[in-house]
């Protein structure tokens, strides 16, 4: 909107334009030759669209910008939702590991006392075992 106003004057009619047209020609012709008036004029004219340049890559860098900040943004959401993710998967090792602690705690426990029922199982087999022999040595009928 800006070239358009800069061509058509801040009206945006095509009348405003030549009359700013004429105005600079006036300006230019008023204090140098011909030949130098023109050669000025050629160089505003390639101010201008330098300008114009200018101002399409300014555009063009604008949205640049704009692009990566939405993908920032995403990568910044990305970013919490991994780490609420890492966090609930702390929480369930942490769970998992006491569960396991418990079990091998259990387990342990169960083998030890399994070992004294086989040890007293034993002990009591022999011992039966040798009152059974006494019995039998010693002339009872239980054979």
């Amino acid at each position: 909107m800006r070239t358009y106003r800069v061509l058509f004057g801040q009206s945006g009619d095509p009348a405003g334009y030549e009359r700013m047209r004429m105005k600079r020609e006036a300006l230019l012709v008023k204090g140098s030759s011909p030949g130098m008036s023109a050669r000025i004029g050629y160089q505003l004219e390639d101010i201008s669209r330098y300008l114009d340049g200018l101002r399409e890559q300014r555009k063009a860098s604008e949205d640049i910008i704009g692009h990566l900040k939405k993908e920032r943004e995403l990568i910044s959401l990305q970013i919490d939702e991994l780490r609420i993710k890492l966090s609930t998967l702390d929480t369930r090792i942490g769970k998992e590991e006491e569960i396991c602690s418990r079990l091998e705690r259990t387990i342990a426990h169960a083998n030890e006392t399994y070992e004294k029922l086989v040890e007293s199982s034993q002990s009591l087999v022999d011992y039966v075992k040798k009152e059974y022999e006494g019995a039998r040595s010693s002339g009872s009928s239980l054979t």
